[in-house]
């Protein structure tokens, strides 16, 4: 008797050993009794393992993107700050009390690890005098706990002034794509 056989049976063993023994015996003996496998089952293995592939791909985009809607949609029906509502309604009164014209107006939705997600609405603002300046509000999501952190501004990149602090050939181009512009519309 082996040592092996020894310790399977001392520990308790002799069953599950006796049986991994015969489980590797017969696929020692399955796999010499096979040949090789032919052409058309070769392709039809690999047509198998690159559906399954795909389908794996196409879950995991299905899946980030349900994550982004969730996470958007929690945003949207999260209690708004000093309680205006939903937070849909506050950035809608948030638009209407800017002095300006509202431009580019989007959300956005970075993913982050362990079901979460940061949540962002950008806009910017064409005020008097031509300034642009750009504003950005912020939430943090967990989708999983269904939980959505207060909001956030974050700073703005500064005000841009489109005409009187540009150099002279920067303001002739300027100009120049204006007209340009205006002309192609009509």
């Amino acid at each position: 008797m082996s040592d092996k056989g020894r310790i399977c049976r001392r520990e308790g063993y002799a069953g599950r050993c006796s049986l991994v023994r015969g489980v590797t015996a017969a696929g020692l003996l399955l796999a010499a009794a096979c040949g090789p496998l032919s052409e058309q089952e070769r392709e039809y293995f690999r047509r198998q393992q690159a559906d399954r592939r795909q389908h794996e791909i196409l879950e995991g985009l299905k899946r980030n993107e349900m994550l982004e809607e969730q996470a958007l949609l929690l945003v949207k029906q999260a209690p708004a700050p000093a309680g205006e509502g939903t937070t849909a309604e506050w950035v809608k009164t948030l638009e209407e009390r800017e002095k300006g014209r509202i431009r580019f107006a989007r959300w956005d939705i970075i993913r982050q690890p362990e079901n979460k997600a940061i949540v962002r609405y950008r806009y910017t603002v064409t005020g008097p005098n031509l300034t642009v300046t750009k504003k950005a509000v912020e939430w943090t999501v967990d989708v999983g706990l269904r939980q959505v952190s207060e909001a956030r501004f974050l700073p703005d990149a500064g005000a841009v002034e489109t005409s009187s602090g540009m150099r002279p050939r920067e303001r002739r181009a300027h100009r120049r794509r204006a007209r340009w512009g205006e002309e192609s519309l009509k």
